[in-house]
């Protein structure tokens, strides 16, 4: 049987040109915008971080107070944000209602009986999986060098090399939870806008054409959809993503209270003024993690008039907890969260602009609020969008692998 024309037939595995070829061919053939009536969202390539920013730029993280339950018999707990359940119960009965009357097909097809797999993702949750693999990268790879173990003799110290780890590994990897939004590690469906009603790939473009997309409901399951507020992701054709700016999805969350305008002002948080109290836990939790896993370190040193004399000291790693570190103020972490947000947002910063933005920030908490100089250096980190590689399907690597002889950063600014 030989395979359409227009059919893309890419995995993740394919080669880079088979990759590339076939990736265009879906793009502009398989699933082209210019055929159906209804436009997709591209989630890949055009609106990347749909749902995961406000209007200012800022990475949000949804206020679970507006999420809601959709019944499903796949997923007992599934839910979305409260205007997308009620627009997605009016388009299931929509759609059931149409095969009640013979206008859809009712056998063999996807889209009939509705029924989501997976609606919001909590964010926390996948960062915190993200963040056990960047620790087992730092203890399984970085701090194998007995070098640069026998540094670590106190929480102070680990800051530092830790520090270090950061300068090896961003920017393809990330530490804060504003960094990890807009990374090609986080999910889309962590915004709440979208429900998901298959489990499928959607690295696989077969499955996406011979499953969905040659569905017999297909276009009128996407001219409905339409109807009730939502778009189709071009490629993840099982997902349904509120059109915030359509009539209808308007209309649902006018019940609510809630307008474009308003919406990412009240039911999300920018997740910047949450960024340095997750990353100092963290930081905690990894210290005393490998504090007991390795609690004694060897130094050795030379001593005498002429150093000529080695001595070796047994130091123990004593664990700390949140209010331990105390001679680490509110600037330290200023600083220390705007290198690491340098670091993972690639930015050519000389020391001296470092220093400088450090500086104001620290006037600014001086003679205003500690808020108020995170807000500065929130700004000033993302003056221009670095853009991540597009995102080619949501499994997320099992170990983070990294070479760490060769750093990946050029940055010229240090944590002094």
């Amino acid at each position: 049987m030989s395979i359409p024309w227009n059919k893309s037939v890419a995995t993740n595995k394919f080669s880079s040109y088979g990759l590339f070829y076939n990736r265009e061919l879906y793009k502009t053939q398989t699933y082209p915008e210019q055929v159906y009536d209804v436009q997709p969202i591209d989630l890949w390539y055009v609106s990347r971080d749909y749902g995961k920013i406000d209007a200012l730029g800022n990475p949000v993280i949804v206020n679970p107070s507006y999420l809601i339950e959709v019944e499903s018999d796949n997923n007992e707990s599934l839910r979305v944000m409260n205007f997308v359940a009620d627009a997605f119960n009016d388009l299931r009965n929509y759609m059931a209602q149409a095969g009640f009357q013979n206008k859809i097909e009712t056998e063999e097809t996807e889209y009939y009986d509705l029924q989501p797999y997976r609606g919001w993702t909590s964010l926390d949750t996948q960062f915190d999986e993200y963040m056990q693999m960047a620790y087992d990268a730092f203890f399984e790879g970085f701090m194998a060098d007995s070098t640069i173990d026998a540094k670590v003799t106190n929480f102070a110290s680990f800051l530092t090399v830790f520090a270090n780890f950061v300068d090896r590994i961003t920017p393809k990897f990330v530490f804060t939870r504003t960094g990890f939004v807009s990374s090609r590690y986080g999910t889309p469906l962590s915004c709440g806008l979208m429900l998901d009603l298959a489990v499928d790939r959607n690295d696989d473009d077969s499955v996406k054409y011979d499953k969905f997309i040659m569905d017999k409901n297909f276009t009128f399951f996407t001219k409905a959809a339409q109807q009730f507020g939502f778009l189709v992701d071009k490629n993840a054709p099982w997902r349904i993503v509120a059109d915030l700016g359509s009539t209808a999805m308007q209309g649902y969350m006018r019940q609510y209270d809630l307008t474009l305008d308003n919406l990412f002002r009240v039911a999300y948080t920018p997740t910047y003024k949450s960024d340095i109290s997750v990353l100092k836990n963290y930081l905690i939790e990894f210290y005393n993690a490998y504090a007991s896993n390795r609690p004694e370190v060897r130094v050795t040193k030379m001593v005498g008039d002429r150093d000529t004399t080695l001595s070796t000291e047994v130091h123990k790693r004593v664990l700390v907890d949140e209010a331990s570190p105390l001679e680490f103020n509110e600037v330290y972490w200023l600083k220390y969260y705007l290198y690491i947000r340098g670091k993972e947002m690639n930015r050519p910063w000389r020391q001296v602009t470092f220093d400088r933005l450090l500086k104001t920030a620290s006037q600014i908490y001086k003679f205003q609020n500690y808020s108020k100089a995170l807000a500065y250096l929130n700004r000033r980190v993302r003056h221009k969008e670095f853009k991540f590689l597009p995102l080619t399907h949501e499994q997320r690597d099992d170990k983070i692998n990294f070479d760490f002889l060769n750093t990946s950063t050029t940055q010229l600014f240090k944590l002094l």
